[in-house]
């Protein structure tokens, strides 16, 4: 029984490989990342081309929602200056003009309530603003890179 493609149980949820006879890179060992596009080389993959790795993310994550581009802005450009309120304004976002992975609209709204009061709270401790700061980054960030209007579809990983 000769196959041109190894047999391979199941490729880890976060990596997408495809088989391929391409180049082969270098050994990649199971603490370095695996580059897209190249081949890999020995292990169970063997013989498969990277073709996407993505990054797992927690519930709160997922509930950021994708809003349009200009409201994004905003809401970083408010978390940046008062903690937490870009955040509460991108909580009602989910129930009207952003899309979030989670199945639910309302559970989105309720864990985005949630972190705008946390970061309101902790702000005083510098913990809250940070954490602020890098909310709102990511509200422009999944504005630019997945618009409402395109589909961000629930269960799609980012």
């Amino acid at each position: 029984m000769s196959s041109s493609t190894p047999a391979v149980s199941k490729a880890p949820e976060n990596i997408e490989l495809k088989p391929s006879s391409s180049a082969k890179c270098p050994d990649v060992g199971t603490e370095e990342a695996l580059p897209m596009g190249h081949t890999i080389s020995q292990g169970p993959y063997k013989g498969y081309t990277v073709v996407k790795v993505e990054e797992k993310h927690g519930v709160l994550h997922r509930a950021i929602p994708a809003m349009p581009l200009p409201l994004a802005i905003i809401c970083c450009i408010i978390n940046i200056i008062a903690p937490g309120v870009g955040t509460l304004l991108s909580s009602f976002a989910c129930l009207c003009c952003g899309s979030t992975r989670l199945d639910s609209p309302g559970k989105a709204f309720c864990l985005n309530l949630v972190s705008a009061i946390l970061q309101m709270l902790t702000f005083l401790l510098i913990v809250g603003w940070i954490w602020s700061i890098i909310w709102g980054m990511n509200f422009v960030q999944l504005a630019r890179t997945k618009t409402p209007q395109k589909g961000y579809e629930k269960g799609e990983q980012c």
